[in-house]
């Protein structure tokens, strides 16, 4: 079955207009001379000192506050607290971000965010004449807020999002529509074989071709791949060799000559689920080829393919488990996202296996590797699956080290359970805990294994069960 990209954000938020004065705590909070930049209050040093962040259950909870937020459909690592007994927040993880949403019912900035940002714009609401403003820092962090019905709002990300899935998040909490400026989007462009319309797009400025053409159905498509104003003829060829392996070959035809990819010098995939063009690669003439499918055993891989008017060119990446370099990026192609980075999900493992997905980025001369801050973040929602025997919730049998909140070090005691929601397959996983709240945990792969270590000890004498696939 195909896949494709889709950023479906349900427009989840309702406001909820209560009776109710700023209190003076939120008036302290408001006077912007806290000296720190990050959004998230950090614990008390001193037992004399009040903590004014208080972690609670849910949305359910800032009622009183006289106001409703809640992260958005697909939010992953969600937490839910009240900061100074006024002020409602929301941390969440969503499009490969970490975001903090905040609201209250004062004036003023609620966000907690103390950055020099290099740019500020006025992005409308599209029903009800108001806007946000968005700013965003040299690092791509970006800080939007707005007002409505006597509520401030904010929406902080440390991360670059790219302006869809930003704008995405801000209306599902504000329950409209928020428009991108117009000259944050891309026309339609003529291509020699085509015309391609392209969304937004804020990275090297030129036009890519996120709509992919699509030719799995067909198994051929006539393009002008290489940019010579001559079209090619890009298929799929299927043989069995003497000893009755099937094999698959792209072939292009050019000029009635055949070049052919796949026989014998890359894995291909029996199994085609995605078969496209696409401009991966800005500021070249080419279009690629991406061609994504599972080998055997949901064993997936992806290739994209430059054709350059006489030979054919294969992405490579290199291996994080022992640095060599394999032809494709193993995994399964999921899309392209806004800021030009290639989208894989994947069997992922650590502590077990699960299906997550992470940002791939062109780094140079066909080579691919992970995008910058990275994860692997697990793609669905199982969160009812805690009992469910044989995982993929796990279960502590030693004392665990952990850094709740990703800072406070403390020991997870046998019989707690966890469940896996991130990592990037070299030093750490994040994970959620059934009774509330969310660590990170330190691992170590050493060369040639592809199960960890924690402190000193093999993965598995943690815990009861690993659930590793296959």
């Amino acid at each position: 079955m195909k896949r494709t990209l889709a950023l479906t954000l349900a427009l989840l938020f309702s406001l909820t207009l209560l009776s109710g004065c700023m209190s003076e705590a939120l008036a302290n909070i408001l006077k912007g001379d806290k000296p720190t930049a990050d959004p998230v209050p950090t614990k008390a040093p001193a037992a004399e000192v009040v903590n004014p962040l208080k972690e609670v259950k849910g949305p359910a909870e800032f009622l009183p506050l006289g106001v409703v937020i809640d992260a958005p459909a697909g939010a992953e690592n969600v937490r839910y607290s009240v900061i100074a007994d006024a002020i409602a927040e929301v941390q969440f993880t969503h499009s490969g971000c970490s975001f903090t949403l905040r609201a209250a019912k004062a004036e003023g900035d609620i966000s907690g965010v103390y950055l020099d940002f290099v740019k500020t714009e006025e992005w409308p609401f599209k029903d009800n004449g108001l806007s946000a403003s968005v700013s965003a820092a040299k690092d791509g962090a970006t800080l939007a807020r707005w007002k409505m019905n006597g509520i401030s709002y904010s929406l902080f990300t440390p991360d670059a999002p790219a302006p869809a899935a930003l704008a995405a998040i801000v209306g599902a909490a504000a329950g409209n529509e928020l428009q991108p400026p117009a000259g944050a989007e891309v026309p339609g462009t003529e291509v020699p074989g085509g015309v391609v319309t392209a969304p937004t797009f804020t990275g090297t400025g030129e036009p890519l071709l996120y709509e992919p053409i699509d030719f799995l159905a067909n198994m051929q498509i006539t393009y002008d791949i290489d940019g010579d104003t001559v079209v090619e003829t890009v298929k799929l060829t299927e043989y069995q060799d003497s000893y009755g392996m099937d094999y698959t070959l792209l072939e292009i035809v050019d000029n009635g000559e055949s070049i052919y990819f796949g026989n014998g010098d890359a894995d291909m995939p029996q199994y085609g689920e995605v078969l496209c063009l696409m401009d991966v690669i800005p500021g070249d003439p080419y279009v690629e080829i991406v061609f994504s499918g599972d080998m055997m055993s949901s064993d997936y891989i992806t290739h994209i393919l430059r054709y350059d008017g006489k030979k054919i060119t294969p992405a490579t990446m290199a291996s994080p488990y022992d640095g060599e370099v394999y032809t494709g990026i193993f995994g399964h192609f999921y899309g392209m996202g806004e800021d030009g980075s290639i989208l894989i999900d994947d069997a992922v493992d650590a502590l077990g296996s699960f299906w997550g997905m992470r940002d791939f980025v062109h780094e140079g001369n066909m080579r691919f590797g992970y995008a910058e801050n990275s994860t692997w973040t697990r793609l669905g929602d199982y969160s009812e699956l805690w009992d469910m025997e044989y995982g993929p919730a796990l279960t502590v049998k030693l004392p665990l080290p952990i850094y709740m909140s990703g800072t406070a070090p403390e020991v997870l005691a046998p019989g707690t359970k966890i469940l896996v929601t991130e990592t990037d397959k070299e030093s750490f996983v994040n994970v959620v805990l059934q009774k509330g709240g969310w660590g990170r945990i330190d691992l170590e792969w050493k060369k040639g294994s592809y199960k960890a270590y924690i402190a000193g000890l093999p993965e598995d004498d943690y815990f009861e069960y690993l659930p590793y696939a296959g």
